[in-house]
């Protein structure tokens, strides 16, 4: 299984490892079900795609062949490898299939979105044609909902395509949850839900990209609303936000007495492209959520029963180690919290 020759494309991609034995070189290779090995064990040509993975080089997708080299009397001395690089054609591949569900999650979604506009404009004309005041207001109500699930998604779509170094800045806990909720708590006008909100006092400050926070803590308030105004078996409904300092975390917790979920739902929650809201919902509005509180050095915790309503808990750090503000917003660290002695 020792490395005896090599090309200069080879070298040039992998390094001078002559003498060294393949699986060392390339650590996720899987000996036994790839071309080379099975080339040793019955001395005929195989193909297959591998993925090789050296230790300090980026790991290479590769469709490769080999041919068996014999002695006159049919003994296998040697083996020749041809390896062709479409690393970059496999993820193009990936990126294509990724494309293809996202437009058409989206299509679902925008779908949805204008059967409520076409709902809302008819209001709005059977209204005026009638003099029915109350259809009208009722019509613009739901015309002022759908645009802003319109937002939601531009959004979404916005942040998962383009790839941008995150805006860092101390922030005010107090400020920041007070702009958070009276931003949400406009567009609970007329609705039968009470909004709560508590913030702590001692909560102090944190250092976060202000606009991205603020649109992931708005989402999970926006699917807590949506929560709530489907579910039939009550009439009137609460939401609560809370935002409280925990051993150097900024914590803000949210919850609602809404249609809950089961335990395949919250496992599946923060997929790309999975929605609890059938063709209403993209499937990225979770997983962006969840990426953005990563980002942040952060984690969201999420508790929910059926009938009874869910529970979402987002801890922040409160001051950010450096390698987390090095990160675009493309990329993730896991960040473990640090707990005070």
């Amino acid at each position: 299984m020792r490395i005896t020759t090599l090309n200069q494309r080879f070298r040039d991609d992998f390094g001078e490892v002559t003498g060294f034995r393949f699986f060392e070189v390339f650590k996720q290779a899987r000996a036994g079900k790839d071309p080379i090995s099975q080339t040793l064990d019955d001395g005929h040509p195989h193909e297959s795609e591998m993925i090789l993975n050296p230790a300090d080089s980026d790991r290479f997708n590769s469709l490769v062949w080999t041919s068996p080299i014999l002695t006159r009397t049919g003994k296998l001395i040697q083996i020749l490898v041809m390896f062709v690089d479409v690393t970059q054609i496999r993820q193009l591949r990936d990126n294509l299939s990724s494309l293809g569900l996202m437009i058409g999650s989206i299509a679902h979604g925008i779908k949805g979105i204008l059967t409520g506009l076409n709902g809302g404009l008819y209001l709005i004309e059977s209204g005026h044609h009638r003099n029915q005041s109350g259809k009208v207001d009722e019509g613009i109500d739901i015309t002022r909902l759908m645009i802003e699930r319109i937002e939601r998604v531009v959004f979404d779509i916005l942040y998962y395509a383009k790839e941008r170094t995150l805006n860092w800045e101390r922030v005010d806990v107090l400020d920041f949850a007070g702009d958070v909720a009276a931003t949400f708590e406009m567009r609970l006008r007329e609705e039968d839900i009470e909004f709560v909100l508590d913030v702590d006092n001692a909560c102090g400050s944190f250092e976060i990209d202000r606009t991205l926070l603020r649109s992931a803590l708005i989402n999970i308030l926006e699917n807590a609303a949506d929560a709530c105004r489907e579910d039939p078996s009550k009439k009137d409904h609460t939401i609560s936000f809370y935002c409280h300092p925990e051993n150097g975390l900024v914590r803000f917790d949210i919850s609602d007495d809404g249609i809950g979920m089961d335990a395949e739902a919250q496992r599946q929650l923060f997929d790309l492209f999975y929605s609890t809201k059938g063709n209403r919902g993209t499937g990225l509005g979770m997983f962006i959520t969840d990426k953005i509180i990563r980002q942040h050095g952060g984690q969201i915790e999420v508790e929910s029963t059926p009938g009874r309503g869910t529970r979402f808990v987002v801890s922040l750090p409160n001051q950010l180690p450096d390698v987390v503000k090095r990160f675009r917003s493309g990329q993730i660290i896991d960040f473990e919290f640090a707990q005070p002695e």
